[in-house]
């Protein structure tokens, strides 16, 4: 009865939390955006997730490795459960409409809830760090707010599901500033092999874990088997979420094809160091875009100053945590092929130490916030933009008899929009312009010269005029 008891009272205590409320708004705002687009998918990377989950039914081993696997089993509980209610549905004759988008929908609500528990992590990151009730939430909304963070976590991708574990992963790892206990490391190392094998480039994740052990726990060779509890933890992780790379170690291996796992980091490529260098200082502005100016100065200004106070002589975990972040820029910026995806590991990094500078900036804390509150509507507004495709399935802008069009296109997006439609279609070359052909979709301007052979009858533009559709109709 009295353990009861004292569920009651902490369910009671964390309902009324303040950082359960951010979790719900994050959670709520990222939700939010799941519908755009819809009914219709985009982004080029989700249906791996979705089609290599679908067929886990037919076979465990996906029999390609370009992706780890974790996400695909986390999905597969959740689709047999849609399954089973649709099954359900159709023999009651409830009413309620299918479609293949609503798998999307399933994983993207998943996603949704990596992202915002996310936020929870960052907050007892920070109050394991030593920080206060209020700055641990400061970090917290700070984090939540991040534009690219709210918009990876609305698609079926798994960057989101690969960070948490990541995050979790130091979470741990920092809980032992209050008492340090091996469970925690093993703990630690656990979440970040379930992070690699979510995504590979959870790998980096291992640096502040190394960096903990020679800086802060330091070597000592009593302690051999915690390293070798937690190399054995890290391969447990690993091997959890992707099994059948041990068990199909054939397809896991290869580097002649997109099948295998070293195909991918070889895929992605190398530059030399002086085009790592420029690239570091390149993408060190450019990682603004996916968190706004002011974190980004404030985690400037914190690391200049860090280094110009020597203050590394002795705050090691604060060196762990700017030389995790410095890690992740400079990794990146070495590879040939660059997406902003490959950055988001910086993202909890640049939440922390957002407040650690904040709080050598107590006077100047509300202001700035208030600040970053600014920019981060704004952010929130150009999440907002739909595919321009979208708006004219919805609201379409070609007139006459559906069966009389041919519209040719430059994006090979539209050809599902079209199809969908029932309208015919055929990609574009101004070349070879055919009778049959009526109107063209286009995201360039075709007529900006004098005698253009089309009539521009339409102009789709998001509401930040990011992306653009033409519509023309073909002069006879």
């Amino acid at each position: 009865m009295m353990f009861i008891l004292k569920i009651k009272i902490l369910f009671k205590k964390l309902f009324w939390s303040k950082i359960f409320l951010i979790f719900l708004v994050s959670l709520f705002i990222r939700l939010y955006f799941i519908f755009n687009n819809y009914p219709f998918v985009f982004h080029p990377d989700e249906p791996t997730i979705i089609n290599s989950t679908i067929n886990l039914r037919y076979n465990l081993n996906p029999k390609h490795f370009d992706w780890p696997t974790t996400y695909y089993y986390l999905n597969y509980p959740l689709y047999n459960l849609y399954e089973r209610f649709e099954g359900y549905s159709n023999r009651n004759n409830l009413g309620i409409y299918f479609s293949d988008i609503d798998y999307y929908i399933v994983t993207r609500v998943l996603t949704c809830l990596f992202g915002a528990l996310n936020v929870v992590v960052i907050y007892y990151i920070l109050r394991f760090i030593g920080k206060s009730e209020d700055l641990s939430i400061i970090g917290a909304v700070i984090f939540s707010l991040f534009s690219f963070h709210i918009s990876r976590s609305s698609l079926a991708l798994a960057d989101i599901p690969m960070l948490f574990f990541a995050s979790l992963s130091f979470m741990f790892l920092v809980r032992n500033q209050a008492k340090s206990l091996g469970i925690n490391y093993l703990l630690a190392c656990f979440f970040a092999g379930l992070s690699v094998s979510t995504k590979y480039n959870g790998y980096m994740i291992f640096f502040s874990i190394a960096l903990y052990f020679l800086l802060i726990k330091k070597l000592n060779f009593k302690d051999i088997w915690l390293y070798l509890g937690c190399a054995f933890s890290s391969f447990t992780g690993f091997f959890i979420g992707t099994p059948y790379a041990f068990l199909d170690w054939k397809t896991f291996s290869k580097s002649d094809s997109p099948k295998g796992a070293f195909w991918q980091f070889e895929n992605v490529g190398k530059v030399d160091f002086i085009t790592q260098f420029k690239s570091f200082f390149t993408n060190l502005y450019n990682i603004s875009d996916l968190v706004n100016y002011v974190p980004l100065v404030l985690v400037c200004v914190f690391i200049l100053n860090f280094f110009i106070k020597r203050k590394y002589k002795s705050d090691s975990l604060g060196l762990i945590i700017i030389s995790q972040f410095l890690f992740v820029l400079w990794s990146v910026s070495g590879v040939a092929v660059q997406r902003s995806q490959y950055f988001i590991l910086a993202l909890p990094f640049i939440a922390v130490i957002s407040v650690l500078q904040l709080e050598n900036l107590k006077n100047y804390l509300r202001p700035l916030f208030g600040i970053f509150l600014i920019f981060s509507l704004y952010g929130l507004m150009t999440l907002n933009d739909e595919n321009p495709l979208a708006y004219f399935y919805r609201n379409l802008e070609v007139r006459g008899d559906r069966s009389k069009l041919n519209v040719l296109y430059d994006d090979s997006d539209a050809k599902a929009v079209l199809d969908s439609l029932k309208i015919s279609s055929d990609k574009l070359d101004i070349a070879k312009i055919k009778p049959k052909d009526t109107h063209i979709l286009s995201s360039k301007n075709l007529c900006s010269y004098q005698d253009c052979k089309f009539n521009q009858i339409g102009l789709i533009e998001t509401p930040l005029k990011k992306d653009k559709l033409y519509i023309y109709e073909i002069k006879r």
